[in-house]
């Protein structure tokens, strides 16, 4: 049977030897985290954009360090979001790649995210479709992960509905990390980071690889990817820093099965998704500037990024027939953002002032390849190219002014009031073979304030806390694909083909607040912990969904989303432990599924860790993750059974390196994370399984 795979291997970058160039020898146990969520002093950028203490934020943040993150049983960033309170995370190719996460009961469906990627505080998501790729960056080249829950459009304007995810690259100068990893379903992975001088130039620098078979027919991937930070100039007071970033990956999609599939394998493929696969690149560059000017900093970044991608995509019309399209697609976005921050004040006061723009062109090509049901699959040679369908250019512009005002009424009062003015403007300008008259305009603004307050209510040499509540709206508007991806459906009456895009879909807006506290103490000299909870309440309008009935994105609504979470961590010696629980319920608040709850997402979700040492150097940390009650239809007549998982890292020193063995999903249990009943038949439900017990060994070195 003829199919299209990935590559099998990737390339190794060059620029691996430029970092271990960098790296200096740093045997021994990796050295302890200075970044843990457990603990309320770090300074962290994401919730404010500016840098200011975690004890004294107005909304709720989780800061984990990389350190943490690579000796626990986590193979990427995606993954490691379980660790959050609030995240919940859906794993549609049962490996751990392509994450896509639940957070606040927020939940794009891998066609849309809800969630802001930053890297180094630089937005990555794909301009097209909002969406994020979670293993942009290997665990190697991470210091921390700052991730900020609940609404967030008063300073990061679109997409920050249910929160931002800051990571932050760049290891202590002069060290390094190495490691690679070789595991089941043919998984091998290689990633180097470092961070030193090159000719007097203060030098950060990545690179990685990675492949797999995975664990179902028809879902072999490939990915490499390089990143280089470089100090060009500074003087006192000031520094320019040139930052460049290359990834590349290649997936099959196994698609999803049937329940009656699912019971005679596992890790068979439907005939209909045999061509399916996804070929892509982003290319991007940035240059920040810094400036001290008396009391105030100046700072900006100017971001040049191109994506290209080949991607061969199945959409089931009906229970085994469906349609097949490739899209060739050429993205360009040059985006720019200039902050001034003025601490120091009168009366204890902070302004922090931005403007932020962007321009955006995407190039999109369709060609028809195959439709029919499973025997035409089945028997059909490889398609070429196909026939041309549809083409054309679609255009964002983006504008953003936002200011964020503090004042401290006394040591231990925090107020905060932001705003934010966000404008879109969207534009499509068809190309043959489509038809001309199907060029379309839109454009939208939003006005997104928030109000917060943070009351220091215990301060101390063992304790200290704080508790927090704050107020305000977010928006997002529909993705460029939302509003004019020209896809066509073949249809048996007229106009005999549609498109599931929409022109005239309205951003959706959400009123809410949050209100938490975060108390840490010290239980012993060599021993602390911290206790996190918040309760959240969001009302969406205008929600954006898909309707089946009529075939298309829509503004369907209203919904709440509400909840309550808590975490809880603790670090004594070289003992850790962590616990993060959130309980959610999103619910539809008009139309005749009103009081009911929205598909796919979980109505809790646990978390729990454990690092502990062993004889002779050696550790062993496990995690289990667990969540349940999802439903799969709007009528919530399907649930999706609860699952749970167990994985497992054991760790041994020889001599200067780390080995360590991991068992991914140790019990073996066999579940889905997510899925979806059949449009046309809902008796028909489709499931996107999970892998069965995967084993890996790996060996790092450095810290």
């Amino acid at each position: 049977m003829p199919t299209i795979s990935c590559p099998s291997r990737p390339a190794w970058h060059p620029l691996f030897l430029a970092v271990l160039a960098l790296a200096t020898p740093a045997p021994g146990q990796e050295p302890p985290d200075t970044a843990r969520v457990s603990r309320l002093e770090p300074v962290v950028v994401t919730a404010e954009r500016v840098p200011a203490p975690l004890a004294t934020s107005t909304a709720t943040v989780s800061v984990l360090g990389g350190a943490e993150l690579r000796r626990l049983p986590f193979r990427g960033i995606g993954e490691a979001l379980r660790r959050v309170p609030g995240f919940a995370v859906i794993d549609p190719d049962g490996a751990g790649g392509q994450a896509r996460p639940v957070v606040r009961g927020f939940y794009g469906g891998g066609e849309a995210e809800y969630v802001a990627l930053l890297v180094d505080g630089v937005p990555v998501n794909a301009p097209h479709t909002g969406l994020a790729d979670w293993d942009l960056v290997p665990l190697a080249a991470v210091r921390s992960v700052e991730v900020l829950r609940g609404g967030a459009s008063s300073l990061y304007g679109d997409a920050a509905v249910g929160g931002v995810v800051n990571i932050i690259t760049g290891l202590a100068p002069g060290t390094h990390h190495l490691r690679t990893t070789a595991g089941g379903g043919g998984a091998l992975a290689l990633s180097a980071a470092a961070s030193g001088a090159a000719g007097g130039v203060p030098v950060r620098a990545w690179v990685n690889a990675t492949r797999a078979d995975g664990f179902r027919a028809h879902a072999a991937s490939a990915a490499e990817g390089a990143g280089l930070s470089a100090t060009l100039a500074r003087a006192p007071g000031g520094a320019i820093t040139l930052s460049a970033l290359h990834r590349r990956r290649a997936f099959d999609d196994p698609g999803p099965l049937t329940r009656d599939e699912l019971s005679a394998s596992r890790t068979g493929s439907s005939p209909l998704y045999r061509f399916d696969r996804t070929d892509e690149s982003l290319t991007r560059a940035s240059l920040h500037a810094v400036r001290e000017v008396r009391a105030a900093r100046l700072s900006a970044v100017v971001t040049g990024e191109a994506r290209g991608g080949d991607a061969v995509r199945t959409l089931v019309l009906a229970p085994g027939f469906a349609d097949t399209k490739r899209r060739l697609l050429d993205a360009r976005r040059l985006a720019a953002t200039a902050l001034l921050d003025a601490p120091g004040l009168p009366w204890g006061a902070r302004v922090t002032a931005g403007v932020e723009g962007s321009t955006t062109r995407v190039g999109s090509r369709y060609f028809a390849l195959l439709t029919g049901g499973q025997d035409a699959y089945a028997a059909a040679p490889a398609p070429g190219r196909g026939t041309p369908d549809e083409a054309g250019t679609g255009a964002r512009e983006a504008a953003a002014a936002f200011v964020r005002w503090e004042l401290r009424p006394s040591a231990r009062v925090r107020l905060s009031l932001d705003a934010r003015f966000d404008w879109l403007r969207d534009a499509w300008a068809p190309r043959a073979p489509s038809d001309p008259a199907g060029a379309a305009k839109a454009e939208h603004t939003a006005l997104s304030p928030r109000a917060g307050v943070n009351v220091q209510y215990a301060r101390g040499a063992g304790h200290e806390g704080a508790a927090y509540a704050s107020v305000g709206r977010s928006f997002k508007a529909a993705t460029p694909d939302q509003l004019f991806d020209r896809r066509t459906i073949p249809v048996p009456f007229e106009p005999f083909r549609l498109t599931v895009s929409n022109p005239g879909l309205r951003p959706q807006h959400g009123t809410g607040w949050e209100a938490g506290a975060h108390h840490r103490m010290a239980l012993s000299p060599g021993a602390a912990a911290s206790v996190s909870v918040a309760a959240y309440q969001v009302d969406m309008r205008d929600e954006l969904d898909f309707d089946v009935e009529r075939f298309r994105y829509v503004n369907l609504g209203r919904s709440r989303h509400r909840g309550v979470e808590a975490g809880v961590d603790v670090a004594g010696g070289r003992w850790t432990g962590f616990a993060a629980l959130s309980v959610q319920r999103a619910e539809h608040r008009r139309g005749e599924h009103r009081g009911r709850g929205l598909k796919a997402i979980p109505a809790h979700a646990l978390a729990a860790g454990v690092e502990a040492p062993l004889p002779r150097g050696a550790a062993l940390g496990l995690t289990a993750t667990r969540a349940g009650r999802a439903w799969l239809d709007d009528a919530n007549t399907l649930r999706l059974p609860a699952w749970t998982r167990v994985d497992a890292r054991l760790t041994a020193p020889v001599g200067r390196v780390h080995v360590w063995v991991e068992a991914f999903n140790l019990l073996g249990r066999a579940y889905s994370t997510t899925g979806y009943p059949d449009g046309a038949d809902p008796s028909v439900v489709y499931y996107l399984p999970a892998a069965g017990r995967t084993l890996q060994v790996g060996v790092s070195t450095g810290g």
